[in-house]
């Protein structure tokens, strides 16, 4: 039977065809194919591998991009309070940009700027030119940014006028708070404190802290997304944690309406205060 078989097969050469194929067509898919199936196996099994690097880059940048601009709006607040408690020219910020910076934002100004409808003979960015002047000079923004900056810049108008950008903008390019600015505003933090007996005890709190913040520009006592309440407690934590910054935690017992309730937060002395002014606004 076996002899019967052989002669059939040498007498059909396409019996003899079928038979190869089909000897070798599986061990061809079982080497391309198993391990391309062994490998969709694992990566859905595996949530480290799902991970797209271009995804993660454009995360990872926009989340530097959002923090260099909110350290940036921190740091020209801080710099107007400081200068008001010091009693210093608001021009001064002026003065210290670099020439060709201060050069480069003049030009870039002049190709936006219109006449304000309301204003004769002065002159400004209006809104809907406000997020292409930025990019010109290297900061990116959102519209909800934008709309921010516009309300912080454009003194009432529809845009943004030319010396209250300059001095934001010197935060941006001269973004360092001096000594003598970060003790003064932990100086009057510490003296506005509600408690009398709290009064000049050498700390701040973080709640004093934000609650200062948010007295003299409302932006960073508005939570959600319009606002910077939220960005301003990542903040605090990215600061304190990528710098190793030491502070001490605090247990206070506050009143509300469902009766007392317990809460921490994070205590702050004069040299872990400037460690974290100086580390944390570093673009």
């Amino acid at each position: 039977l076996v002899f019967r078989f052989g002669v059939d097969l040498f007498r059909g050469p396409h019996e003899l065809m079928l038979i190869v194929l089909c000897a070798i067509f599986p061990l061809v898919m079982m080497y391309f194919y198993v391990p391309q199936v062994m490998k969709l196996l694992i990566l859905t099994s595996s949530i480290e591998m799902m991970r797209r690097k271009n995804i993660i880059h454009e995360v990872e940048h926009s989340i530097r991009r959002k923090r260099r601009f909110f350290i940036t709006r921190l740091v020209h607040c801080l710099k107007g309070y400081a200068r008001r408690i010091l009693k210093q020219d608001s021009q001064r910020s002026s003065r210290e940009l670099e020439t060709a910076r201060m050069r480069e934002i003049k030009d870039v100004f002049d190709m936006y700027e219109v006449d304000c409808p309301s204003r004769p003979g002065v002159k400004y960015v209006p809104g809907h030119a406000v997020s292409n002047f930025f990019i010109q000079l290297g900061m990116e923004m959102d519209k909800d940014e934008v709309h921010d900056v516009i309300q912080e810049l454009g003194d009432g108008e529809d845009g943004i006028m030319y010396d209250q950008t300059v001095d934001f903008l010197g935060g941006y390019t001269t973004h360092a708070l001096t000594d003598q600015m970060i003790d003064a505003v932990f100086v009057d933090i510490d003296r506005d404190n509600k408690n009398p007996q709290l009064k000049f005890d050498n700390e701040i709190t973080e709640d004093e802290f934000c609650a200062k913040l948010s007295q003299i520009n409302a932006y960073f006592g508005t939570k959600g997304s319009s606002g910077g309440a939220d960005s301003l407690i990542d903040w605090l934590d990215w600061s304190v944690i990528s710098f190793k910054i030491n502070v001490a935690l605090k247990t206070e017992e506050r009143l509300t309406a469902e009766g007392p309730e317990t809460t921490s937060t994070r205590v702050f002395s004069p040299q872990t205060f400037r460690a974290l002014l100086k580390n944390g606004t570093q673009l």
